[in-house]
């Protein structure tokens, strides 16, 4: 019994010595981590005094997380908030805009498809229409990526173009509202010969193993043996979608 006792006491001893030091490694990492904030913000400050040229605080703190992360795996990144769009549009394949597609000729920035029962082809958009101006900026001059950003934004917030059209002498002046645009990553499906169908696949989004599982039943139930899975120019998304789809083979 005494013996029960005494080992009783030891294990409980032990459990609290292990406690003990737990809680001192704690604090001790917490300490470190507040006083290599404290290094940073004093570093950041005496830049912001004595440098010959103003600091780019958002230059250097991109830098230091960016250096942070490197330590570790390729697949950890930081996402500033100004790239939270695009991200949202690769993982999900939905973005807040006009819905048409945008092309450059000549310099120029032309409406090239507007999609169906979207903003665009509601405030009658046509193909071959060109971008002069977005909210009274004048377009000319500016990359696809500068003018699609400037159309995307905000779910119903507003945005005013000014247009030129072939045939029509004066600019037009239309007045948009931005909504939530999904684009269907499978981009199409059918039967390319007896037996064989064929599903191309744009990106692995939150929505691709949906789309996939219902395009595969639709080609089986059409007489589908084999299939051609294409994945040219895919740009990636999620793993789990990716993992995903292969389960349904």
């Amino acid at each position: 019994m005494k013996k029960t006792l005494l080992n009783g006491v030891i294990l409980v001893t032990a459990l609290l010595t292990a406690l003990s030091m737990h809680a001192v490694n704690t604090e001790n990492r917490n300490y470190k981590i507040t006083k290599y904030f404290e290094v940073m913000y004093e570093m950041l400050r005496d830049l912001e005094a004595y440098y010959v040229d103003s600091t780019d605080v958002d230059k250097v703190f991109n830098a230091t997380l960016e250096g942070m992360l490197s330590m570790y795996d390729p697949y950890t990144s930081y996402i500033p908030e100004e790239d939270l769009p695009d991200f949202k549009y690769m993982t999900t394949g939905e973005y807040a805009g006009v819905g048409a597609i945008i092309s450059q000729r000549d310099g120029k920035i032309y409406f090239s498809e507007p999609y169906e029962n979207m903003p665009a082809q509601k405030a009658g958009i046509l193909f071959g229409d060109e971008i002069l101006s977005i909210d009274g900026e004048s377009m000319e001059g500016k990359t696809v990526s500068y003018v699609s950003d400037k159309l995307k934004g905000r779910p119903n917030t507003e945005l005013t173009l000014s247009i030129r059209r072939e045939g029509v002498k004066k600019p037009l002046k239309i007045n948009l509202t931005r909504q939530i645009i999904v684009i269907p990553q499978v981009v199409y499906y059918g039967m390319v010969a007896e037996g064989i169908g064929y599903i191309y696949l744009e990106s692995f989004t939150d929505k691709a193993t949906q789309e996939v599982r219902a395009a595969l039943l639709d080609l089986k139930a059409k007489g589908a043996k084999k299939l051609v899975l294409d994945l040219r120019e895919n740009g990636g998304g999620l793993m789990s979608e990716a993992i995903s789809i292969c389960n349904l083979f």
